[in-house]
């Protein structure tokens, strides 16, 4: 499972999205944020991994998620 990321929380409502705040960790070159829709993907459509969310991240992303 995945969770798709945007660089651009515009068009959410501030508490529809959850900003990454360790964004090296994570393998990102800027500020993104997840919105809490969770995606799968065949393992064979995967490429690489660029990076994983930090402790904190995942933390909040769970609260968004409501686990």
């Amino acid at each position: 499972m995945f969770a798709p990321l945007t660089g651009s929380a515009g068009r959410f409502k501030d508490d529809d999205a959850v900003e990454i705040q360790d964004i090296d960790l994570a393998g990102l070159s800027r500020r993104s944020y997840s919105h809490g829709i969770l995606a799968t993907a065949d393992n064979r459509e995967i490429c690489h991994i660029v990076g994983n969310l930090s402790r904190r991240d995942r933390s909040r992303f769970r609260h968004l998620i409501g686990e």
